[in-house]
């Protein structure tokens, strides 16, 4: 399946050129506002991995296929960038993301490939394999930093943050999760707010963002939040925005009433986890 000389040319003076073209200074985001989240280029990643694996920095041309270096430094930059877990192999939409080629034909032809990768213990010739199967179908990834999607210990904490900040007790919080609501008074609304203004989900300016929530969701995101949602989803904001409820309410109302609660599954699983002894994980109907 590997005999594509021309499209493994291109991974190579494509996918890496653009790590080594966007040499980004180490940024979470917009100076400020970063709050809980990460904004990450592959250029900043494979910086950042050339340290931590204390890779001398040269030109990525020599971390070919066949080089055990360059499929470790591979797997580093999955892990950074989240897009890769030893356990659960590539999150396809954490990785997609970064590509500026998404259309349908070659997203399936990618996938495709990855689903022929045979099983290996070598987490790190995996690692390096899953990307190639994006890379070669994608192409160009994009050079500036994008939202990395955040994993359940950074929802958790982000959870445990906020109720800090915001004075809601652990008592409360295992009301809130058996009311299965964050909206219905003001601690849970603010708490609620304060939790995806720091995962990086919303502004009160811009409300949900939707395609951060999309690459939250996985796999179900096409499902939950197809073009037609989101539009109307954006008109159930405007029409919230206007109807002067206070900051608070705004924010829980937009999760929980125009998106749904579905959009928020992860953060209700870390919930039912911490703050609920009587069941193992909140279903979703």
């Amino acid at each position: 399946m590997w005999n594509r000389a021309g499209a493994v040319v291109r991974f190579v003076a494509v996918g890496w050129l653009v790590l080594l073209l966007g040499h980004a200074p180490t940024t979470q985001g917009v100076p400020g506002t970063s709050h809980g989240y990460e904004m990450k280029s592959f250029a900043q990643a494979y910086l950042e991995c050339l340290q931590y694996l204390n890779v001398s920095r040269q030109s990525m041309y020599s971390y070919d296929e066949a080089t055990p270096a360059g499929k470790c430094l591979m797997r580093c930059i999955g892990l950074n960038m989240r897009w890769w877990n030893d356990l659960e192999g590539l999150d396809d939409p954490a990785l997609v993301r970064f590509f500026r080629r998404t259309d349908e034909k070659a997203l399936q032809r990618a996938r495709s490939c990855l689903e022929e990768i045979p099983e290996s213990s070598d987490v790190c010739a995996a690692a390096y394999t899953s990307f190639r199967c994006y890379s070669i179908e994608l192409g160009e990834l994009i050079a500036h930093p994008r939202y990395v999607t955040p994993q359940k210990t950074e929802i958790r904490q982000a959870v445990i943050d906020c109720a800090q900040m915001v004075q809601v007790s652990e008592d409360q919080l295992s009301t809130y999760v058996a009311a299965e609501s964050l909206q219905d008074d003001s601690g849970a609304s603010s708490l609620l707010r304060c939790i995806i203004i720091r995962l990086g989900l919303y502004t009160d300016y811009k409300g949900i963002m939707a395609d951060r929530l999309q690459a939250l969701f996985g796999e179900n995101a096409s499902r939950l939040l197809t073009v037609e949602q989101v539009a109307l989803a954006k008109q159930c904001e405007v029409d919230l925005r206007e109807s002067g409820l206070d900051v608070f309410a705004q924010a829980a109302q937009s999760v929980e009433i125009c998106y749904g609660r579905e959009v928020l599954i992860e953060l209700w699983k870390a919930l039912t986890e911490s703050y609920d002894n009587t069941r193992d994980v909140f279903a979703i109907m």
